[in-house]
């Protein structure tokens, strides 16, 4: 895992058996990322 210097996400990625690149963020407690983190905290 990495932080953005630019932006307030951490991520990293992998890949998968089948070759698939696959990508993780966290979108970290930020004024800017207020209105992500409360649709992903939203009751589907």
């Amino acid at each position: 895992m990495a932080d953005s210097k630019s932006l307030p996400i951490r991520g990293s990625t992998a890949y998968d058996p089948e070759g698939y690149t696959l990508e993780f963020e966290t979108f970290r407690d930020d004024p800017q990322n207020a209105k992500i983190r409360a649709l992903l905290k939203a009751p589907r």
